[in-house]
């Protein structure tokens, strides 16, 4: 089976989520919901990106918008978590 990008399993899979995450960034206003940077290229911002809440669900709801900076730094206190309580993997 072929595995394509964001978790997806199908090609349609794979719209199904650029069509919940185009619906995500325009709720969000195309920025990011932690530091409210706005979107590149519209003002010379950050590149935006979609996050998934959990991993459970690809519709907009389980979807926000943060820069690159802070979804960075929010998987890396994830990761730094989830050491404090399972130790090193």
């Amino acid at each position: 089976m072929t595995s394509y990008r964001k978790g997806c399993n199908t090609y349609e899979e794979l719209l199904e989520y650029e069509k919940e995450s185009h619906k995500a960034r325009h709720r969000d206003g195309d920025k990011c919901r932690l530091c409210g940077v706005s979107r590149w290229p519209h003002t010379g911002g950050a590149s935006i990106i979609t996050h998934h809440l959990d991993y459970k669900s690809n519709k907009a709801n389980n979807l926000i918008t943060l820069c690159e900076s802070c979804h960075s730094k929010l998987h890396w206190r994830a990761r730094k978590l989830r050491k404090s309580f399972v130790g090193p993997q």
